[in-house]
């Protein structure tokens, strides 16, 4: 059975959370022996650019491109034109992005996308005007005419089934933890040097776009800065989305994106993540600092729904600021968290997802085949 995979995130200039999970979803397959017994796996995505952050052809399996690179690629794709023609028995994109959904009729294949959530419609301010328009479109086209739905979380699940998705077209396949790289400690202490930062330091990462909530968590760190014991840093890890520039200020320094090895050693020299966005499909970050035995605030986001984070309210500054005092100061609080967030991070592995994936694959196209 072959299964073409639509990896079109990896070359977006943002791959984000999504990228994310997409590529340990890779990782795990291409070391997985599951992978020789299932269903084979063919990629496909947008022709790179010079700017592509990913070349297919490094990931070890077999693969297609169309024929236009991003993002003309993607306004192509939604007229219907320029689908892919293989064999396959099954199509899986692991975002709304990709070709648009094949109507049921034209197709002898069954189809599956990935809907990790509808913030488009839950938080509309945070997404550009123009954004919320495709995901709407693209949401209705997929709950139209794809057999199947992957999501992330229960949350998640139950958004998708009050928007008119049946319930057995869902399938909740969360992220597994063990997916960032050896920490590279050297460098990351050559990072912390050339951007001036000294001694203890919060870490908070993720895309610099409006519902990161980075502006407040800047306020409150302001705020908490003198109750914190000791001198105190906050550090910012992430690529540039949209929205308002975030302004360093005492204390607060921006790296940009980092290499996983350099992000990997960050999680383990920093005191706490600090992870508070308005809202958020799952939040990957708290199972990464999770799995580095670090300790969490963070807004309740899905990933932090195992006692594995202190919950602030992440529209509010003064939760955001004594939250940040209690897990600093806290011994016993920051035990507590460590401890319970590294046994959430040790029950979340990637080749699990993975299997996940292909035993939906194989149920999906039996039905069909079978």
């Amino acid at each position: 059975m072959q299964v073409l995979v639509c990896a079109d995130q990896l070359h977006q200039r943002v791959p984000g959370g999504t990228g994310a999970y997409l590529r340990a979803t890779l990782e795990a397959a291409r070391s997985s022996s599951a992978e020789a017994e299932g269903p084979s796996w063919i990629l496909y995505a947008s022709r790179p650019s010079s700017k592509a952050i990913t070349d297919l052809g490094s990931l070890g399996f077999r693969y297609s491109y169309s024929h236009f690179p991003q993002p003309l690629a993607q306004r192509i794709w939604d007229l219907g034109l320029d689908r892919p023609k293989l064999p396959v028995q099954h199509y899986h994109s692991f975002s709304m992005g990709g070709p648009d959904p094949t109507p049921r009729k034209n197709r002898s294949f069954t189809q599956s996308f990935a809907v990790y959530d509808l913030l488009w419609e839950s938080c509309p301010e945070a997404f550009p005007a123009r954004g919320v328009r495709w995901h709407r479109d693209r949401f209705m086209r997929i709950r139209d005419e794809a057999d199947h739905i992957v999501t992330l979380s229960k949350e998640s699940k139950d958004r998708l089934l009050a928007h008119g998705v049946e319930e057995d077209r869902v399938t909740v396949i969360p992220p597994g933890s063990n997916h960032l790289p050896p920490p590279a400690m050297e460098k990351a202490t050559e990072t912390l040097k050339s951007a001036g930062v000294e001694g203890d330091f919060l870490l908070t990462v993720g895309t610099l776009e409006p519902r990161k909530n980075l502006q407040r968590i800047v306020s409150a760190f302001s705020e908490a800065m003198g109750s914190l014991g000791g001198p105190m840093s906050l550090v910012i890890v992430g690529p540039k989305g949209w929205g308002d520039a975030i302004r360093p200020t005492k204390n607060v320094y921006l790296l940009g994106s980092v290499p996983g090895e350099v992000l990997a050693a960050l999680y383990l020299r920093a005191v706490a993540l600090v992870y508070v966005p308005i809202e958020e499909g799952f939040g990957l970050p708290v199972f990464e600092a999770n799995a580095a035995c670090l300790p969490v605030i963070s807004s309740a986001v899905p990933s932090a729904r195992f006692d594995n984070s202190l919950i602030v309210d992440p529209s509010d500054e003064i939760s955001i600021a004594e939250g940040l005092c209690r897990v600093v100061l806290d011994d016993k609080l920051r035990s507590s968290l460590v401890t319970q967030g590294l046994m959430v991070a040790n029950e979340r592995r990637w080749d699990d997802t993975f299997r996940m994936h292909q035993r939906l694959f194989v149920t999906l196209a039996g039905g069909l085949f079978g």
